[in-house]
């Protein structure tokens, strides 16, 4: 095998390592959600009634069961799941 050759496949190899990291280090856990249920969370894009919140350190897509919109910073308790989208109401 010639070093161009080598060189190559090097940068295959790497450019392949990267790519996997980077798409494994944003993917949920589908169980993870499931593990959710009674936490308590922060809104952090307004929830009307779809959203985003932010629950033990991550940003979750979530839809209010009850109630018509939550201002960003507003509390909420994750009541169930759909998917990877966490049903939540106001937390008190």
């Amino acid at each position: 095998m010639t070093s161009e050759a080598a060189v190559i496949i090097a940068l295959w190899v790497l450019l392949a390592i990267g790519m996997v990291a980077a798409f494994s280090r944003h993917r949920k856990s589908g169980a993870g959600s499931l593990m959710l249920v009674g936490s308590i969370g922060v809104v952090e894009e307004r929830l009307d009634p779809d959203g985003t919140v932010i629950i033990a350190g991550e940003l979750w897509r979530a839809c209010l069961t009850e109630g018509v919109r939550l201002a960003k910073g507003a509390r909420v308790r994750v009541v169930g799941t759909r998917d990877h989208l966490l049903l939540v109401k106001p937390h008190a």
